[in-house]
């Protein structure tokens, strides 16, 4: 299978995986068929930019039309909604709602079971990109942005910019907390730079010269080891 594997998410027996096209894929466990699922009442005309896993067979997923919809692995969609702009990144919470994110700068929480709309919000600046999304409590997320750091979102004091210092750089390209609270925060520009759960700064990791140079596309946890 020659295309980019651009997100993989991995639920139950079952691994869901976005490319550069208009549909999702899947396989399972002890076959390494990478299948398509096929769309039967919703003809998408524009690339798959995020999703995020509802159960073992159902997916919250956007496009860069910034349509949202719920797909099933058989196949079937349901249109929810429509953003702005492309839809950029999409989270469950722990809670049990989803946070979606576009292009620029809009952010929306919705019911994970009614799809009810909870709360909007919105990054302001010259740069609203919202490349990434992490949810460091049940009450206060960090998004990652394109050219302007992170900025944290409290849902009782709103949007927080500049919210972290000492960042490599202000291009965010990942984001993930890990299990001890640290925030760890990939740049598209090289390096990774991490905020430790005592401290308001950021912390430069060592990193091989190699590799602080390059472009960071992903971070995650798995177990207590952060890739």
């Amino acid at each position: 299978y020659m295309k980019p594997g651009i997100q993989v998410c991995p639920v139950g027996s079952v691994c869901f995986v976005r490319s550069d096209d208009r549909l999702l894929y899947y396989c399972e466990m002890g076959n390494d068929t990478l299948r398509p699922i096929r769309y039967k009442d919703f003809k998408s005309t524009s690339f798959v930019t995020a999703f995020d896993v509802i159960s073992s067979s159902l997916l919250l997923a956007g496009n860069k039309d910034g349509i949202v919809y719920t797909v099933s692995k058989s196949g079937a969609t349901n249109i929810l909604f429509s953003m702005h702009s492309q839809v950029t990144c999409i989270k469950a919470l722990k809670t049990g709602s989803f946070v979606i994110c576009t292009a620029n700068g809009d952010i929306k929480i919705i019911d994970g079971k009614t799809y009810k709309e909870i709360g909007t919000y919105k990054i302001s600046g010259f740069d609203t990109f919202i490349t990434s999304v992490a949810e460091l409590n049940n009450s206060v997320l960090a998004f990652g942005l394109r050219s302007q750091g992170v900025a944290e979102l409290s849902y009782r004091e709103g949007i927080r910019y500049n919210a972290v210092h000492k960042l490599v750089n202000k291009s965010c390209s990942s984001l993930c907390q890990d299990s001890f609270g640290n925030l760890w925060v990939g740049h598209s520009y090289g390096g990774i730079t991490v905020r430790l759960a005592q401290s308001i700064d950021y912390n430069e990791t060592t990193l091989p010269e190699k590799l602080n140079t390059k472009k960071v596309l992903s971070v995650v946890e798995v177990g207590d080891i952060t890739y």
